[in-house]
């Protein structure tokens, strides 16, 4: 009991000790915080989604991975007391989900039949920066992560539930995307805040201007009769002029 609460207050003690340094505030002399002086030096951190700024938060974690596996660990417990335990087994890392630019997905879980060594493994999109929308997201595919949950079906929707998440797709996949509900910040603000910020800076999926294929020109060295072809046929073999039967030629630097 005393090695759990150590590893939940920790983390907290440290980010209001760095918050307090920056602020010029000295909480209290020593290296142990008193419940008292900690809970003053939360109270001066980001509580809520509405007023956070990532840029407030003292870095604490060097990569998205450190940060995002610390929060895996804060968040154990929480699934454990509703009786949901996560694997321990579980990698997340910042990366675009495999149908990201079709779906618009922030998040995805990958079952540990899916991993060579058998390890869970969560994508969060490199699009979200904000701390609060990544523990949002995580939470989300954490609860997928639990027995029986890799779909968005009733012991998915039990979970996220009991986490504070609520629907916030439409039709009958509404659970597909969710949202935080209305305990989400009181149960899990000071655990974002304790985390620091969130060391990344979000990436766009805007449509990338497609290379058009490169069209070679050959022409027959006797007609000039001129045709374009790619490299692919081009390598294979170049056509035969159907007036002089010669082999036609590849023009250099004639690429299109």
């Amino acid at each position: 009991m005393a090695r759990l609460a150590a590893r939940w207050t920790c983390p907290v003690a440290a980010s209001a000790m760095l918050f307090a340094r920056a602020s010029n505030v000295v909480l209290c002399s020593g290296l142990e915080f008193s419940s008292v002086c900690l809970l003053g030096a939360l109270m001066t951190l980001p509580a809520t989604h509405a007023n956070r700024d990532p840029m407030t938060l003292p870095t604490l974690h060097l990569s998205r991975e450190d940060w995002l596996t610390a929060a895996v660990e804060e968040l154990r417990p929480s699934f454990a007391a509703i009786y949901a335990p996560v694997p321990k087994a579980i990698r997340v890392a910042c990366g675009f989900p495999s149908n990201a630019r079709r779906s618009g997905a922030i998040g995805e879980c990958w079952a540990d039949t899916a991993s060579a060594d058998g390890t869970i493994e969560i994508l969060i999109s490199p699009t979200v920066a904000d701390p609060a929308q990544v523990f949002e997201v995580l939470v989300h595919e954490l609860s997928h992560s639990t027995a029986g949950a890799m779909n968005h079906g009733a012991p998915f929707q039990a979970v996220a539930s009991a986490m504070h998440l609520v629907a916030s797709g439409t039709g009958k996949q509404s659970w597909k995307s969710t949202g935080p509900a209305a305990g989400f910040f009181d149960a899990y603000s000071a655990i974002i805040s304790s985390l620091g910020a969130y060391p990344h800076a979000a990436l766009s999926l805007a449509e990338k201007p497609k290379q058009a294929t490169r069209m070679l020109k050959a022409s027959c060295p006797t007609c000039g009769y001129t045709v374009r072809l790619t490299q692919k046929w081009a390598s294979l073999s170049l056509p035969i002029c159907g007036t002089d039967g010669e082999s036609f030629i590849l023009e250099t630097g004639a690429a299109e």
